[in-house]
C-alpha cells in the first residue's frame, strides 16, 4: 500500500495518496471533516469520496469516441469497462516535490494521443486548499479537465445548504447530445451547468462554510448519492470534448485550478 501524505497548516490537515489519481482523502479544520469518504470503493472503478482529478476528459462520453481534427479516437476504458471521467483517476502518480504544507505529483501518460505529462499540486493554508491540475501533450488532442470533490452531508444524512447560481443548465440525452434548458434543475440534482454567477458555497448547520472557487466554464452539482454532495468544476462538457471543441495543441498545456476556502467559525 502506498504511503499516505499528510499536510499541515494551522488547524487545517489534509491527507493524500499517490494512488487513485493522487487523491485527496481527507480535509479537516479544527478536527471537523469537510470531505465525504468511502474507502471501500478505492480500486473498484467507482471511487467515492475525497477529491480526484478528471482527465483527459470529464463526465461520460456515451459514444466512446471523440473527434481529433479529422480523426476519431476510441476512448480507452477504465477497470470494469468504465468510461466516465477519463483514466488518470485510477493511476498511481509520482511524488516529485513535498513540504510540510504542499505536495506535487506527476504522471507520464502513454495512452493514445494524450502522451505527455500530467502534473498536480496541493498547497494547504490555514484558511484554504489550493489545487492545480495540468496536462502537457506531445501532440494535439482533445482535452477536458475537472475536479471531483465529495463533501460531507449533515449528521442526519440531509444535504448542506448550497448557494449557487449559473447561467445555463445543460441536458444530455442517451446519445450524448446536449441542449440548453430554461427549466430549473430537478432535485436532488445531477446537473451540468455553464457559467457560475456567484462562487458556489456550502453551509452546514454547525455554522461552517466552504466555498469552491475556480475559473472553470462548467460546473456539475451531484446530490443523488447518500454518501455526499459533489460540486465539480470542469473545463468543458462531455459533448464539447467528444466534438473536438477543446483541442490542446502539440506542446501545449491545459490547466485547471480550484480553491476550497472555509470559514473557521463553528
Amino acid at each position: 500500500m502506498a504511503e499516505l501524505i499528510d499536510l499541515v497548516a494551522g488547524d487545517a490537515r489534509a491527507r493524500l495518496t499517490p494512488t487513485d489519481g493522487a487523491a485527496l482523502l481527507s480535509l479537516t479544520v479544527a478536527g471537523a471533516e469537510f470531505l465525504a469518504a468511502d474507502p471501500s470503493a478505492a480500486g473498484t472503478g467507482e471511487w467515492v469520496g475525497g477529491n480526484y482529478p478528471l482527465a483527459p476528459w470529464p463526465g461520460t462520453v456515451p459514444s466512446r469516441v471523440a473527434q481529433n481534427g479529422t480523426d476519431r479516437i476510441d476512448l480507452p476504458s477504465r477497470s470494469q469497462g468504465k468510461i466516465s471521467h477519463g483514466f488518470l483517476l485510477e493511476r498511481t502518480w509520482e511524488v516529485v516535490g513535498q513540504g510540510t504544507s504542499w505536495v506535487e505529483f506527476e504522471y507520464e501518460i502513454t495512452d493514445g494521443p494524450w502522451q505527455g505529462v500530467a502534473w498536480q499540486s496541493y498547497q494547504l493554508f490555514p484558511d484554504r486548499l489550493d489545487v492545480n491540475l495540468e496536462l502537457t501533450l506531445e501532440q494535439s488532442a482533445p482535452v477536458g479537465l475537472g475536479f471531483h470533490p465529495w463533501f460531507v452531508r449533515e449528521a442526519d444524512g440531509s444535504l448542506p445548504e448550497l448557494d449557487a447560481d449559473f447561467d445555463e443548465l445543460i441536458l444530455a440525452d442517451d446519445a450524448g447530445a446536449e441542449t440548453l434548458s430554461d427549466e430549473p434543475a430537478a432535485t436532488p440534482r445531477n446537473a451540468v451547468h455553464r457559467g457560475a454567477r456567484i462562487v458556489p458555497r456550502l453551509r452546514w448547520k454547525d455554522g461552517r462554510t466552504l466555498a469552491v472557487e475556480s475559473e472553470s466554464r462548467v460546473w456539475v452539482i451531484y446530490e443523488q448519492d447518500p454518501r455526499g454532495i459533489c460540486v465539480e468544476p470542469w473545463t468543458c462538457t462531455p459533448g464539447e470534448f467528444a466534438a473536438g471543441e477543446r483541442i490542446t495543441d502539440a506542446g501545449g498545456t491545459e490547466a485547471l485550478s480550484m480553491t476550497l476556502r472555509w470559514s473557521q467559525t463553528r
